[in-house]
C-alpha cells in the first residue's frame, strides 16, 4: 500500500558548481615551501617521490645507489674527456597517456603536440629568449642535444599516434601512482600491459598527481623498466594552451631534467629558499650556489658569501647571482641548462643505469617507432558526441594515420551523405542508429573502418510535465528514455522489483560487491523547453534510497543539465559524503518502507536552460559503499511539490478537489466544488501515460461527486486528470 504525501524529512538545495577534482582527496598536506611564489600547490615532488621508494627498502636501495652513482661517474668523466661522441642528437621515444573522466582533464592531442614542441625546443635550445638570459651565464646556455619523438608503435607493435587515453576516476586521486599507472596498463585504449620504461618516456596526465604540478624519479634505483618511473603531471602544466599557460608549459621541461638525473639548482631536496641550502650543491660544476627562488628575481645572489663545496670543480666563481633562468630552478624565466647540465644528461644516456642507455639505441628506436614516418596503419574515427539530438551537428575527427592523403566518408541518413574532408560536419534529421565508414588513402595504400549503429539519434524531445517511475519495463534496455554510462565492471543501474517508493519498481545500482573508485551515470531523454517565458520556474525532483557500508565511504551523486543534447554537462546540484547520508548499514543495501528515502528538488534550472535540446544526468561516484535506488524523477513547471506533478496548472474554477477511496477496488469517487456550470473533463491514465478512461462532466456550480468504475483496470498506480478550458490539475490513485 502506497501513500503519496512525505512524512519524511525533505531535501531542499541550493546548488553549488563543483569542479570533477572534488570528487576524491588525496588526502596530500601542502608544502608551502614547495611552492612557486603566489602558488598554492606544489612545483615539484620528485626528491619526496624519491625518497619514499628508496625507504621501501633501505638497505638493498642503497646498494643499488651506489652502483649507480659509480656507473654515472664513470660515464660522466667520458662525457667530460671527449670519450663519448659530442654532437650526437639522441631521440627519446616518449608516450603521452592521458587519464580523464571526459571533462576537461582530457586535453587535446594538439595540446600535446604543443607540449612535445615546447620540450624539444627547451633541450635544443631553440627558444628565442635563450639569447638573452643574464650575461654570467650567456656563454654556458647550453644545447644538450637531446630530442623527443613520439613513439608509433605499442610494446605489442600496434601502431598508434603516441598518444593513449584512460577513461578512470583515478585521475582526480593523486595519493598514488603506482594505483594510476595500474588503471593505464588496464584500461588504455592502445594496448594493456606494461610500457617498459627502458623503451618509452612515459608521460602521464592527470588531473591530480598529489597536490603537484609533477614529479618524477631520478634514474637512480633498480627502477628502469617500470611504469612508475615515468612522469607524472597535471594537465595544467602541460603545453601553452589549452588547459595550460604560456606561465606553466615549463613544467614538463622540469620534470624531464629530473628524469635525465638533474636536481635543483640548489640541491637534492624539494625547499628552495632555505638558508642552509647554500651548504649543500647540486652536483653540477657550472652552476653557482644557490638557495633556490620562487620569482623571477634576476638579481639574486644568495651565497655569495659562502665557499663552493669541496666535492666540485674550484674554477667556478661562485660569487656571482644565482642561475634564476635554469629549468631547474622555479623561477618564471626559465631559459636555459648549463653545459655542466648538459654533460650530467648526457652521461645518464651513456649509462646502464635505470636503462637510459637502451632508450636512443636504433634498435629500440625501431621497436618503438620514434621518429618513423610510417606508412599508412590505421583508419580510424571519433566523434564530438555520440548521442545526438535531430538536427544536431556531428563533428567527425580523423584518428588515422600515418601520411593520409585521401578520405572517403559515408554517413548513411545523414546530412551530407559523403565527403571527401578530413574533419567532416553532418547532420541527422531523423531519430535512431546509424552507421559511419570512413575508407583512408596513403599513395596507393588503402584501409576502411566501419563503425556500425555509432551514432544514436534521439527521439523528438519530451515537453513538460514528464515522470518516470520505472513501471513499464523490465529492463533500461527496454526503453530509449534513458541511456546508461558506467566504469565498474558489470555493474550498471537495473530496474529493481523489490523495491520502491511509489508504484511497484525503481531503479537500483547494486554498489555493495564494489571495491574500487568508479563512475555510473543515468542519462535522460532530450526536453523542449524552448517555449517556456524566460519567467517560469521549473523543478526537476526525484526520490533516493542510499546507505553507506561503512562510516568512511564518501561517495557522490551529481545532477548535470546540458543544453547541446549532452555535448557538455553543468552541474547543478550534488550530494556527497554525509550529505547523501551518514547512516550505515554493513549488508546489502534495500529500502524496505517510505522513511528510507528522501526526495530532493532541484530549482537551479534557470531560463539559461530552456532550450530545445535539454538533457539531464545522475552520476554517482563509488567508494567502495552500498546500493542507492532511485524513483518517482519527475521534471515539471512550477515549484517544488511533493506530490507527483504530471498537469500544468491548478484548476483554478474547481476547488476541493478529493478522490476517495484510495487506494480504491471497484468505484473511485471524485469530488469537487465548481465556480460555476461548466464543462469539466475527466481523464485516466496509467503509469506510462497511456489513456484507461475518458468522461466530459457537465458540472454545475456548487458541490459535484462522480462516480467512476475502475473495476476493470488492473491494479497499479493511475493518474487522473481534471480539466476545464486551458485549466487542469492531476491526482493520483491505487487500484487494488
Amino acid at each position: 500500500m502506497k501513500k503519496y504525501y512525505l512524512s519524511f524529512v525533505l531535501l531542499t538545495f541550493s546548488f553549488l558548481s563543483l569542479s570533477q577534482q572534488s570528487f576524491v582527496n588525496s588526502g596530500h598536506e601542502i608544502d608551502k615551501g614547495n611552492c612557486r611564489e603566489g602558488e598554492s600547490i606544489e612545483y615539484c615532488l620528485s626528491h619526496k617521490k624519491m625518497n619514499e621508494y628508496l625507504m621501501k627498502n633501505e638497505q638493498k636501495q642503497k646498494s643499488t645507489l651506489d652502483t649507480d652513482k659509480a656507473l654515472l661517474d664513470e660515464a660522466l668523466l667520458k662525457v667530460k674527456n671527449g670519450t663519448i661522441e659530442k654532437g650526437f642528437v639522441y631521440t627519446i621515444p616518449i608516450v603521452f597517456h592521458i587519464v580523464h573522466n571526459g571533462g576537461v582533464e582530457n586535453i587535446s592531442d594538439e595540446q600535446i603536440y604543443d607540449a612535445l614542441d615546447i620540450l624539444n625546443t627547451d633541450y635544443r635550445k631553440l627558444n628565442d629568449d635563450a639569447n638573452f638570459v643574464v650575461s654570467d651565464f650567456l656563454n654556458i646556455a647550453s644545447d644538450s642535444e637531446i630530442e623527443f619523438e613520439l613513439a608509433t608503435k605499442a610494446p605489442d607493435g600496434t601502431c598508434f599516434n603516441g598518444i593513449t587515453r584512460t577513461i578512470d576516476m583515478i585521475t582526480f586521486d593523486g595519493s598514488s601512482g603506482a594505483s594510476q599507472v595500474d588503471a593505464i596498463q588496464d584500461g588504455n585504449d592502445v594496448y594493456q600491459g606494461n610500457w617498459p620504461g627502458n623503451m618509452y618516456l612515459n608521460v602521464y596526465v592527470l588531473a591530480d598527481v598529489g597536490d603537484a604540478a609533477g614529479y618524477t624519479y631520478r634514474p637512480f634505483g633498480n627502477f628502469g623498466v617500470s611504469m612508475d618511473a615515468g612522469i607524472f603531471i597535471q594537465n595544467r602544466y602541460i603545453g601553452s594552451f589549452g588547459t595550460s599557460t604560456v606561465v606553466n608549459s615549463r613544467a614538463l621541461t622540469h620534470e624531464v631534467g629530473h628524469w635525465l638525473g638533474l636536481p635543483h639548482t640548489w640541491g637534492t631536496d624539494n625547499n628552495p629558499g632555505v638558508a642552509s641550502s647554500c651548504s649543500q650543491d647540486d652536483g653540477v660544476d657550472d652552476t653557482p650556489l644557490t638557495i633556490g627562488v620562487t620569482s623571477c628575481s634576476r638579481s639574486n645572489n644568495s651565497c655569495n658569501d659562502v665557499s663552493h663545496p669541496s666535492n666540485v670543480s674550484s674554477s667556478w666563481n661562485y660569487d656571482v647571482v644565482d642561475n634564476v633562468e635554469n629549468y631547474m630552478d622555479y623561477s618564471y624565466c626559465s631559459k636555459m641548462f648549463t653545459q655542466g647540465q648538459t654533460d650530467l644528461m648526457r652521461a645518464v644516456l651513456n649509462s646502464s643505469t635505470s636503462g637510459r642507455n637502451n632508450l636512443w639505441k636504433s634498435s629500440n628506436l625501431a621497436a618503438t617507432g620514434a621518429g618513423e614516418s610510417l606508412s599508412l596503419c590505421r583508419a580510424d574515427f571519433t566523434v564530438d558526441n555520440s548521442d545526438v539530438c535531430y538536427g544536431q551537428n556531428v563533428q567527425f575527427i580523423d584518428k588515422s594515420f600515418s601520411n593520409i592523403t585521401a578520405w572517403e566518408w559515408s554517413f548513411p541518413g545523414g546530412t551530407p551523405s559523403t565527403s571527401n574532408l578530413q574533419n567532416p560536419i553532418v547532420s541527422y534529421s531523423t531519430a535512431g542508429n546509424y552507421s559511419v565508414t570512413l575508407k583512408v588513402y596513403s599513395g596507393n595504400s588503402s584501409l576502411t573502418e566501419v563503425k556500425s549503429n555509432f551514432i544514436n539519434v534521439l527521439p523528438t524531445a519530451k515537453s513538460l510535465p514528464f515522470y518516470e517511475g520505472f513501471e513499464d519495463y523490465n529492463s533500461l534496455s527496454e526503453t530509449d528514455n534513458w541511456m546508461i554510462n558506467e566504469s565498474a565492471g558489470d555493474r550498471t543501474f537495473t530496474v529493481s522489483s523489490t523495491a520502491s517508493y511509489s508504484g511497484n519498481k525503481s531503479l537500483r545500482l547494486a554498489n555493495y560487491f564494489e571495491t574500487v573508485a568508479s563512475l555510473d551515470e543515468l542519462i535522460s531523454p532530450n526536453f523542449d523547453l524552448s517555449s517556456l517565458s524566460a519567467d517560469e520556474k521549473v523543478t526537476l525532483s526525484y526520490r533516493y534510497s542510499y546507505r553507506k557500508k561503512e562510516s568512511t565511504n564518501f561517495e557522490s551523486l551529481y545532477v548535470y543539465a546540458s543544453t547541446d543534447c549532452g555535448a557538455t554537462w553543468d552541474n547543478r546540484g550534488s550530494l556527497r559524503g554525509n550529505q547523501l547520508s551518514s547512516e550505515v548499514t554493513t549488508n546489502s543495501w534495500k529500502p524496505t518502507n517510505e522513511s528510507d528515502w528522501s526526495t530532493v528538488h532541484i530549482t537551479s534550472l534557470n531560463n539559461s536552460f530552456f532550450v530545445n535540446n535539454l538533457r539531464l544526468k545522475f552520476s554517482f561516484t563509488g567508494d567502495g559503499g552500498n546500493n542507492i535506488f532511485l524513483d518517482d524523477i519527475n521534471f515539471y513547471r512550477g515549484s517544488p511539490s511533493d506530490n507527483l506533478v504530471l498537469g500544468l496548472d491548478e484548476l483554478s474554477s474547481v476547488n476541493g478537489l478529493s478522490l476517495y477511496p484510495n487506494p480504491a477496488a471497484n468505484e473511485l469517487n471524485v469530488k469537487f466544488t465548481a465556480e460555476s456550470n461548466q464543462d469539466v473533463n475527466i481523464s485516466i491514465y496509467d503509469i506510462s501515460g497511456k489513456p484507461a478512461q475518458n468522461q466530459l462532466i457537465k458540472a454545475i456550480e456548487g458541490s459535484n461527486l462522480v462516480q467512476l468504475n475502475v473495476e476493470a483496470l488492473s491494479k497499479g498506480l493511475y493518474f487522473i486528470n481534471i480539466s476545464s478550458g486551458e485549466s487542469n490539475q492531476t491526482l493520483q490513485f491505487v487500484v487494488k
